[in-house]
């Protein structure tokens, strides 16, 4: 598993776009523990778009909750889910 970056694009769904994506996560994430090595970096870019980084740890935690699979997403880097 690698580096996950996910970018939400700056519109008027911004808010909920961000507050869902790491809402799950953290939930999950306190859930199991708070493995140290499960880390999210967030930034902003020019265009006011939210970029967040997830370790390889955070990302296998992102891909159990699902939480890349709605929202306002641009960018995302998903893996080949097997048998798909």
């Amino acid at each position: 598993m690698s580096w996950y970056k996910v970018v939400i694009v700056n519109n008027e769904h911004t808010s909920w776009s961000t507050v869902g994506l790491m809402r799950q996560f953290i939930l999950r994430y306190k859930l199991i523990g708070s493995p140290k090595d499960a880390v999210v970096y967030r930034g902003v870019n020019d265009l006011g778009d939210h970029i967040y980084y997830f370790s390889p740890q955070a990302s296998i935690i992102a891909i159990a909750e699902k939480v890349w699979l709605s929202g306002n997403f641009r960018g995302l880097q998903l893996p080949d889910f097997p048998g798909k």
